[in-house]
Parts: structure tokens; C-alpha cells; sequence
């Protein structure tokens, strides 16, 4: 069978559902043409075609045009927030019938609070009918890391001296949070910085809520580790700290910088990659292929660090994985390995119509399935990138996984 949507990106929200049997396809296609051609003068509405055996299977292989979370991209970070909200209302009925000294009380009416403004923090930005944007993005990851912090140090050992400073850090750690609505440009989780004539691409790797809680120094060292194996980086230049900086923050994030790479992990487990690519052409001509491709291969070896991360850690997780890219409108891609794209359309060149596009949320479990995972995010990706027809690049994502495949 075969189904044409019609999908608003800025609202998250399919707008319209057609579907065809399978010697329907001519008439599918040019209902397609019609309602690019009807739409094309508004860069958030997208119209696609699908082939799947059934509308179950469609919402398998592209669940993200099904699931709605207002105007957010990821439902699977909505489900991310709402069990943190779940977890930190049990907690906090379970501390509604322990009573704690006269030395913890003033601990204890800071923790109530602090965590009754990060739920309803959490709550509104579920609520809000917002665009999402990056800022909003690191808004809530922000609070997002600052609750599931907040409720880890709550559930550590008996109540003495070290539970209680733990407390008093993740504290202030959530009152920074609160106080701010996006992370500092300097913090180490954020992407390296913009340069002239370049576009950065940000991978963000985040683990399930509550899943993990790591020692900085432990983080620390496999970040270094990471650096020396996968960015190349030689020994001997950690002795030259300007040339090779690695930075601690105060709230459990590990980063280190080379010329054009960011690498960053915090003690929750989330990663985050930042690449800056430098143009080789100008902004209205066609970039050379290979620069399209390396974007793909950037993703691939994106999953393949946070493999070697976790596998120095000893940690078997799963989590969502999401790919951005910034400084990009105006941007032209042409691509010639046309057997990599959809059959039953080969546009294979666009124009990026905005300064940052982003992949969505994609789950993962550490291991599994990268090739397909990048290729599914690298997917999203390209179908942001408009011809001047107003069709769109559109991958075969299962041909383009078996290409990414090692040895491939």
C-alpha cells in the first residue's frame, strides 16, 4: 500500500492521511505533486509519500509523523519529562511521612520547594503550545538534569552527613537551573563555537531518566580516553593544556575542545558531539557530494563514541538520539548515489530554507541497530532540504543503513 501525508513540522502535528492500494501508485504520485504545489509556499508543511504493507507498519518505520506532542518534536522526550514528574510526586509522598531532625528540617523545606518548581517548570513546558527551538531544547534539559539529579541524591544511603551534602549540591545545582533559561554559551555541554562560513553539526545522545548516576572523575577519564582513541588526539599534547583543554563544570560535565570538536558527557550519562564544518563553496552554489556524505558518516561515528563511552563504563543503556544542524540556511546539497534514495522519487538536491533543522528524537540501545539509527536520523535531516520544484531529498533508509554498515 501506499500513503500520502500531509505533516506541519512546526506544530508536530499530521495534518492529513491518504492512502492507496498498490496499482494506485500513478494516482498517488501525481495527488503528491498536487499538494506539494498547493503547499509549497510554506516551508513548515511537508507532504510525503510512504510505501508500507499497512498503516501498524507505516507508524513502525515512521512513528515520528504520528506521534503529537504540541509543538514539540519528541514524544519520547515528553515521555522522558512525564516520568520524571511521576518519580519526583512518589518521592515526595514518600518524605511527606518521614520527619527529619531539627539539623535536616531547613534541607528539608528547600528540597520540598526546589522540587515542586522544577515539576511545575517541567509541567508547563509539557502544557505550553510553543515552538520548539534550540533554546527550548536546552531549556529542558537543563531542568530535566537538574530533577532526575535532585532525585538521585534524595535516594542515596541513610540520612547522615554525606546524603546531606549531596542534597545541598544537587540543590544548588537546581536553583542554577531555575535560574536560567538556557545554558551558558561557555558551559561544556554546549556546542563548539559558530565561526564565519561554517555550519556546526550537534549530536546528542541522552540516556533514560533515573537510568545511571556516574563519578566526575570516572567521566573524566573515559571523555580523555575518547579523545586520544577517536579525535586522534596525541598523548603528548595533554601536556599542553591551551592546545588540548578539558573542562570539569561545577554540575558534572566533562568536555574537550580539538580546532573543530567539542566531545562533552555528564555524570547522567547524556553525550554530546559538536562538529564545525567549514564551507568549501559559497552559500548559492552546489557543495561537492562528499560534504553531504561526510554529514552521514559524522552521525555513524557519532554513535560509535558514545559505543566506546559506554563500553569503557561498563554500562549496557538505551536512551534517544538526536542530530542538528546549525548555521545551515541557504545551504545547497546535491547527492549522486541515486540507488541511496527513494525509488518512487530521486530528488536528489535541496536548499535549506532554515538557520538550524533538527532530526527529532530516535531511540537507541547502545549497540543495536546504529547503521539503521543513522540513517533514519540522516533521513529526517535531508527531508529539510527543498528543490526548487519543492520536492524534497528523500532517502531509502534501509539502502542507506546497509551503506553505513562497517566495511560497507
Amino acid at each position: 500500500m501506499y500513503f500520502l501525508l500531509v505533516y506541519n513540522r512546526r506544530e508536530g502535528r499530521l495534518l492529513e492521511q491518504r492512502s492507496y492500494e498498490d496499482h494506485e501508485r500513478e494516482r498517488a504520485i501525481q495527488e503528491r505533486f498536487s499538494l506539494e504545489r498547493d503547499e509549497r509556499m510554506n516551508p513548515d508543511i511537508e507532504v510525503v509519500l510512504l510505501s508500507a504493507e499497512s498503516r501498524e507498519e507505516l507508524k513502525k518505520t515512521h512513528s515520528r509523523y504520528f506521534e503529537q506532542w504540541g509543538y514539540f518534536e519528541g514524544i519520547l522526550e515528553r515521555r522522558e519529562i512525564e516520568t520524571l514528574i511521576n518519580s519526583a510526586k512518589i518521592i515526595e509522598k514518600i518524605f511527606s511521612v518521614s520527619k527529619p531532625g531539627p539539623a535536616g528540617e531547613k534541607l528539608r523545606r528547600r528540597y520540598d520547594e526546589t522540587l515542586r518548581q522544577l515539576v511545575r517548570a517541567l509541567q508547563t513546558e509539557l502544557d505550553g503550545a510553543r515552538v520548539d527551538s534550540t533554546v527550548s531544547r536546552e531549556r529542558r534539559l537543563l531542568m530535566r538534569v537538574a530533577l532526575n539529579r535532585l532525585l538521585l541524591a534524595a535516594q542515596l544511603g541513610p540520612d547522615d552527613q554525606e546524603k546531606a551534602a549531596a542534597v545541598e549540591d544537587a540543590l544548588n545545582h537546581a536553583d542554577a537551573a531555575l535560574s536560567r533559561s538556557v545554558l551558558d554559551a561557555n558551559h561544556p555541554s554546549m556546542p563548539i563555537a559558530a565561526a564565519e562560513d561554517a555550519f556546526r553539526l550537534v549530536c546528542t545522545f541522552t540516556p533514560r531518566a533515573t537510568e545511571l548516576q556516574l563519578s566526575v572523575s570516572r567521566i573524566h577519564d573515559v571523555v580523555r580516553g575518547a579523545a586520544i582513541d577517536l579525535l586522534k588526539i596525541n598523548r603528548d599534547q595533554w601536556q599542553h593544556t591551551p592546545q588540548v583543554p578539558i573542562t570539569v563544570s561545577d554540575d558534572g560535565w566533562v568536555s574537550v575542545d580539538t580546532d573543530s570538536v567539542r566531545l562533552a558527557m555528564s555524570v547522567e550519562g547524556q553525550v554530546r558531539c559538536s562538529i564545525r564544518h567549514v564551507r568549501t563553496s559559497g552559500r548559492a552554489q552546489i557543495n561537492p557530494d562528499a560534504e553531504f556524505w561526510s554529514i552521514a558518516h559524522d552521525l555513524y561515528d557519532f554513535l560509535h563514541t558514545v559505543e566506546h563511552l559506554y563500553g569503557a563504563l561498563g554500562r549496557s543503556v538505551s536512551g534517544v538520539v538526536s542530530f542538528e544542524l546549525r548555521e545551515i540556511n541557504g545551504w545547497q546539497i546535491y547527492f549522486h548515489a541515486k540507488e541511496l534514495l527513494r525509488k518512487d522519487d530521486d530528488t536528489n538536491a535541496g536548499i535549506a530554507d532554515k538557520d538550524e533543522i533538527f532530526s527529532g528524537n530516535v531511540s537507541w540501545t547502545v549497540g543495536k541497530n546504529s547503521a539503521r539509527v543513522a540513517a533514519d536520523c540522516m533521513g529526517e535531516l535531508a527531508l529539510q532540504f527543498k528543490s526548487g520544484k519543492g520536492n524534497r531529498v528523500r532517502f531509502d533508509h534501509e539502502a542507506l543503513a546497509k551503506h553505513l554498515e562497517p566495511g560497507k
